[in-house]
């Protein structure tokens, strides 16, 4: 019964955070700092929450298109666990310091800046 409770809230969780995804990309484009500030603490709540969920099948899909599938389904998974690891951390960073102009006009750490975006995970520049 608590497995199925926490299985739906995280589902509950996960499409409140999908519906919230196009709010905030018109708050970027809208360039304000009340809207970066807002930004910063989604990139962190989405991160943190869903980081580690969606980086290893990224990673994976990823080395496999530019590597072959063996890769990508053995270090493309390995990979993932870390670069998942590394963007939870990064979540609760910007969660925690949110308020901070830090990085520079809020900007993200990861690229792309929430577990979303297309594209495999680097450091944003």
């Amino acid at each position: 019964m608590r497995r199925l409770r926490r299985m739906l809230t995280f589902l509950v969780l996960s499409l409140l955070l999908s519906l919230v995804v196009p709010l905030a990309a018109t708050a970027q484009e809208a360039g304000d700092t009340a809207s970066k500030i807002g930004l910063k603490a989604f990139r962190g709540v989405s991160n943190t929450v869903l980081g580690l969920v969606t980086e290893i099948p990224r990673t994976m899909y990823y080395d496999s298109a530019e590597k072959g599938p063996t890769y990508g389904l053995t270090v493309g998974f390995l990979e993932g666990i870390a670069l998942g690891l590394g963007r939870t951390v990064v979540g609760v960073y910007e969660l925690v310091s949110f308020p901070i102009p830090f990085p520079e006009e809020y900007k993200p750490v990861l690229a792309p800046g929430d577990p979303f975006g297309e594209g495999k995970t680097t450091r944003a520049r």
